[in-house]
């Protein structure tokens, strides 16, 4: 007996999976606006130097900003002389601040500090240490979920980024705001990934696609709430304290959320385990009747100790295929996360009303995920990563030459970029949970949301030097996608397969240039025999890694 025959005994997507789904999915909605609302909070409008005693210059917006400031116009003014209304020639940096063209009221955290000319790289520098903290925040807690379960991991996840980004609200400077959202990014995704891993351990094969799609479509129900969010909150420390306070609205999940059945089987914890199951068969209206036998099995293949998380997370680096097909991944994680943060973040600087374009930006993840929901099992995971990334690199790559011809229709481009990397970002998650085993599934995952998190860290000086040179994030983002598209055709395909449970499990296809499908058994140190089919001439070719020879069966 497995975990699989147990599941579906007691019933692998019943009462109790349906449930804990619209839990997950509730937990993920302030990963999305939590993350994403320095969109406002960050923005940087148009803005002008101040000039004392010129009051109509400095309060009259409608004609201050009537045509766009130069270049000398935003950061430098001129030497003025009130008393007799001339200029002189000379230049100077803005020594009075500078003029905003925001509405009365709206404040982002660039107008309160000023991060604007010579101090403009700090805005995307602020953006990235907030990606920086969701970088090493995901990649502990991937170990720390593995090593201690999903549930503690998950809960103390979502406390701690509720507070941090409450703190955010208070800081006093750049420097403690930094701090602030560098920690406040450890903890956000924290509970998001977990979340996810824990959706896809409960329910059964054949529910996965809908639970991971459900799971991160809650991300993409927070993105959407940020325009009115922002649009009825105009200051942007009021913005961080009300969004931290919807917090206190998660506290009964501490009584809610189980730990994974998965991952007490595997850590071989029988009585959790018999628990937790027999009440899944109660909420189900099924039973469990295999509690003697896995306590056996138990015995057995466990022994007196566990293999713990550490042992099993460097044997996962040590073993040569699993080694291949992580940075594999890893490529890929990071181009998705590149485009779509750089996507995500440049929203509100796409020309027309922010807050419309933040909402279709994050609306056309919608159709995306469910796109997903009605394709993915009859695609694959495989043929599916590689049509969308490739769709949203052509695209990205057109739009600074449409945007030539119509600055609407480059923008109809871009979102439709959008959609297709929000399709395939729900597809990778999916596709990285399925590929390897469940002893290092929630490290493997931490540490593919760390080189997507190095993704969204690089997105917003992407974003900040195309402000210079149109066509370089565009350009960035083809490329990025169309190697991703090549590395994944040396993947294997998942789809409607058992999640593998050890390094033995995991699946076993490797794609070859030649044009030879090739099957390979791997032992425990990674090492694998391939076995190659030749259909036009009826030969199985076995070979080795090491060995270079073939030996040739002519089947009957």
């Amino acid at each position: 007996m497995s975990y699989e025959d147990d599941l579906n005994e007691v019933g692998g997507f019943g009462s109790f999976q349906k449930w804990l789904c619209f839990y997950l999915v509730l937990s993920s909605i302030p990963n999305g606006y939590l993350v994403l609302c320095i969109i406002f909070t960050g923005y940087k409008p148009d803005h002008r130097c101040r000039i004392p005693d010129l009051i109509d210059y400095n309060q009259n917006a409608s004609s201050l900003f009537a045509k766009p400031a130069t270049e000398l116009e935003e950061c430098f003014e001129l030497n003025y002389n009130v008393s007799n209304n001339a200029t002189q020639n000379a230049t100077v940096p803005c020594t009075n601040g500078w003029v905003y063209d925001i509405e009365p009221g709206r404040t982002t955290f660039v107008t309160e500090f000023n991060l604007v000319c010579n101090q403009s790289a700090t805005r995307p520098f602020i953006t990235s240490v907030l990606m920086l903290g969701v970088l090493i925040g995901s990649g502990l807690s991937g170990f720390f979920a593995d090593r201690y379960g999903r549930r503690p991991v998950f809960l103390v996840g979502t406390l701690f980024m509720f507070v941090f980004f409450g703190l955010c609200g208070l800081a006093p400077s750049v420097t403690v705001l930094s701090g602030f959202v560098f920690f406040a990014g450890g903890f956000n995704l924290v509970n998001y990934a977990t979340a996810f891993v824990l959706a896809s351990e409960a329910t059964q094969t054949s529910s996965r696609v809908f639970t991971g799609v459900l799971t991160i479509g809650g991300f993409a129900l927070g993105y959407m709430l940020i325009p009115l969010i922002a649009y009825l909150i105009p200051n942007w420390r009021h913005l961080y304290l009300a969004s931290a306070a919807t917090g206190i609205l998660f506290i009964p999940f501490y009584w809610v959320i189980p730990e994974s059945p998965r991952w007490l089987y595997v850590q071989g914890k029988s009585e959790q385990y018999t628990a937790l199951m027999t009440k899944i068969a109660k909420a189900n209206g099924t039973s469990f009747t295999n509690k003697q036998q896995l306590l056996e099995k138990e015995e057995d293949e466990f022994g007196s100790s566990t293999t713990t998380a550490l042992k099993e997370s460097v044997k996962f680096i040590k073993h040569r295929l699993c080694r291949f097909r992580f940075f594999n991944m890893c490529f890929t994680w990071f181009s998705n996360a590149v485009i779509y943060y750089g996507l995500s973040l440049n929203t509100s600087n796409l020309g027309g009303n922010a807050y419309f374009n933040c909402f279709v930006g994050a609306f056309v993840e919608i159709p995306a995920y469910v796109l997903v929901i009605a394709t993915l099992n009859k695609m694959g995971r495989k043929t599916t990563v590689i049509a969308t990334v490739l769709v949203s690199g052509v695209t990205c790559g057109l739009v600074p030459f449409i945007n030539e011809v119509s600055t609407t229709a480059s923008i109809v481009c871009a979102m439709f970029g959008k959609f297709a990397i929000s399709a395939c970002f729900v597809v990778i998650y999916i596709y990285g949970s399925e590929i390897f085993p469940t002893v290092a599934r929630n490290s493997a995952v931490g540490l593919l949301s760390m080189c997507a998190r190095s993704g969204s860290m690089v997105a917003p000086y992407l974003n900040y030097a195309g402000e210079e040179i149109y066509y370089l994030p565009y350009l960035t983002m083809f490329i990025l996608a169309s190697v991703s598209a090549v590395l994944t055709l040396f993947l294997p395909e998942t789809n409607n397969k058992p999640m593998p449970e050890n390094l033995e499990d995991m699946p076993p296809y490797r794609f070859h240039l030649c044009g030879k499908s090739t099957l390979s058994h791997s032992n425990s140190n990674g090492e694998h025999k391939n076995v190659a089919t030749n259909n036009k001439e009826n030969v199985v070719v076995y070979c080795t890694d090491e060995e270079k020879h073939e030996d040739v069966m002519i089947r009957k």
